[in-house]
């Protein structure tokens, strides 16, 4: 899982010029993740990948994004 998940955020700044802050996964792939990383608890996790882990049912395949923080409205509302 490791290995994949390298070539996947290795790829992705070739292909869009920035690197990713996002890893999609459905629970399967999640758990084999945590087998590689067993020391490692969910956000040590995501600080080891530099990535933010965002769970999905219907992910077939893990798979990165860069995400732009979301922003307050100013004035609220």
């Amino acid at each position: 899982m490791l290995n994949f998940l390298y070539r996947l955020i290795r790829d992705f700044p070739r292909e869009h010029g920035f690197p990713p802050n996002v890893l999609y996964l459905n629970q399967t792939h999640y758990c084999a993740l945590r087998e590689n990383l067993p020391q490692l608890g969910h956000e040590e996790t995501e600080c080891f990948l530099q990535l933010h882990i965002v769970l999905l049912t219907e992910a077939l395949h893990p798979q990165v994004a860069h995400r732009e923080p979301q922003r307050r409205r100013a004035g609220g509302g």
